[in-house]
């Protein structure tokens, strides 16, 4: 937040999408973790575990001393393409705190987690400042209403002839359709090639444009 970026609060989310939200995160479901947050208008996903274990007492000059152990798990991804932007975490921490009970371990990890979210958001920065969401040079263009093969096959075809292409794979064959072109253009030089784009059978039109991604449908 310090930084500028704005927070969509866990909070905030309605109670039965709360209640997703958990069990998303508890079972690694990215897929309903990027619908949630996209419904949200959330750019970035960040999801996480915390536990202490204790207290050990620890007897001191200076007093009893509740000597707890912690582990902490922060994991980022962008919601856009579902990839990974950092996982951190740390073990087995030992730290003390004067106040027993909930407190005190929610002291501890407070001291543990602030360590993580500065290496996290070193990651995430370096990201977003090297223009690498998603993966480099890869760009999704989801096309949907195909009704067969034969267009899936013509769409790849055309993307892969576009000069700087360096691979196009595709992922279905009719519905909607994920192809992945790998490339150093950005998706706003790419758009421009998609929307001069003609074929023989069927006509498309381009309906959105994001950071990495290209939405077309088929007329």
């Amino acid at each position: 937040m310090k930084m500028g970026f704005k927070i969509v609060n866990p909070g905030a989310l309605k109670e039965i999408e709360r209640k997703k939200a958990e069990v998303a995160a508890a079972e690694n479901d990215t897929d309903t973790l990027k619908a949630l947050a996209t419904s949200y208008g959330a750019a970035i996903v960040l999801k996480g575990d915390s536990r202490a274990s204790g207290p050990q007492k620890s007897n001191t000059p200076a007093g009893t001393l509740n000597m707890w152990e912690s582990d902490v798990t922060i994991q980022g991804f962008w919601t856009e393409t579902g990839d990974a932007i950092f996982s951190n975490a740390v073990t087995a921490i030992r730290g003390g705190s004067r106040v027993a009970g909930p407190a005190g371990a929610t002291q501890t990890l407070n001291k543990t987690g602030e360590r993580l979210a500065d290496q996290s958001i070193y990651d995430l920065l370096e990201a977003w400042t090297r223009g690498t969401m998603g993966g480099v040079g890869d760009i999704i263009v989801e096309v949907r209403n195909i009704t067969n093969i034969k267009q899936a096959i013509m769409i790849k075809k055309a993307l892969a002839e576009v000069k700087g292409v360096e691979e196009v794979n595709k992922e279905g064959a009719k519905g909607t359709v994920k192809f992945t072109v790998v490339t150093a253009m950005s998706a706003e030089e790419f758009v421009e090639h998609v929307v001069e784009m003609k074929f023989d059978d069927f006509e498309w039109d381009v309906e959105d444009q994001k950071m990495k991604t290209i939405i077309c449908v088929v007329k």
